[in-house]
């Protein structure tokens, strides 16, 4: 003869559907999961790793660098931090550089104190020269005070509208050893994209000319005979234009100005906005030893 279920089973059971009883476990959080002292979820080592938890330490487990500190995982172990690794890691102010562990940065490169700067002189997180008299951003200034542009003085500005200034007498005005290039709204005292290059580097011979600026910059100088070039700089890793202005992708921290025949002319870029040919936008140029 069957006998019926014990009351407190059949209970048990009802509340499988849904409601929770006294002592069922709630779910856990992410926080909660990532400090349970166990491996769980897509942790790669005891909570760390994966998609949801932070990063592991050194000689940790790993399946990707994405799971370690130093972004580099090999045979399943996170690698220690390098000052050769070709990334900024550690305590690292900057790629390979800074942080008391590595050798001391270069000017324009990112640190905490002076300590990590070759110069000693740490202003803004920047490295600077001897005496921190000169400004020299990291990589594509944004939204960048004029008052912060420590050390410079403009050399040369106009507005996208304006042309037929000849590209060797702007450099003429800008005739110190470093050029900073930027945009702006009219009379604005904030540059909206800026960057600098040394000037050595700046080319006025009849060709597309490559070239590195300053601390994660790329250049280009199309200095085309009869027919429309272009002066630009992008982060590095971002695609430069051709020849031509109008071939830039785009991008907040970008700058491309349009020349004609070894010339200024009308247009290009300031950020975002492109295909500029307004007096409502300047181009300027700063220059410092």
């Amino acid at each position: 003869m069957l006998r019926p279920l014990p009351f407190v089973v059949v209970t048990a059971l009802a509340g499988c559907g849904g409601a929770s009883l006294p002592g069922d476990l709630p779910d856990m959080s992410v926080t909660q999961q990532c400090a349970d002292h166990a491996q769980d979820g897509d942790e790669t080592d005891v909570d760390c790793g994966g998609a949801t938890c932070q990063p592991c330490g050194a000689g940790l487990g790993c399946s990707a660098g994405t799971d370690c500190q130093s972004t580099f995982c090999t045979n399943r172990k996170c690698d220690p931090p390098s000052c050769s690794d070709g990334v900024k890691n550690g305590f690292e102010t900057d790629l390979d550089c800074g942080g008391g562990v590595c050798a001391v940065c270069d000017d324009g490169k990112m640190c905490s104190q002076g300590t990590d700067c070759k110069s000693a002189t740490c202003t803004n997180n920047v490295c600077q020269g001897a005496g921190g008299n000169t400004y020299l951003p990291a990589g594509v200034a944004t939204n960048l005070p004029v008052a912060m542009l420590t050390g410079w003085t403009p050399c040369y500005n106009d507005t996208y509208a304006s042309s037929g200034i000849l590209l060797a007498q702007v450099l003429n005005a800008c005739a110190k050893s470093k050029l900073f290039f930027g945009c702006r709204f009219a009379g604005s005292q904030t540059i909206l994209v800026g960057a600098w290059i040394p000037r050595a580097n700046v080319s006025l011979l009849p060709a597309i000319n490559g070239a590195q600026g300053g601390n994660g910059t790329q250049w280009i100088f199309a200095n085309k005979v009869n027919d429309y070039g272009c002066w630009a700089f992008v982060p590095n890793g971002d695609t430069l234009p051709g020849g031509s202005c109008d071939l830039d992708s785009g991008g907040p921290t970008h700058l491309s100005w349009s020349t004609f025949d070894a010339e200024t002319a009308p247009g290009y870029r300031c950020g975002n906005d492109s295909r500029l040919d307004t007096n409502q936008y300047e181009r300027v140029i700063f220059h410092a030893d």
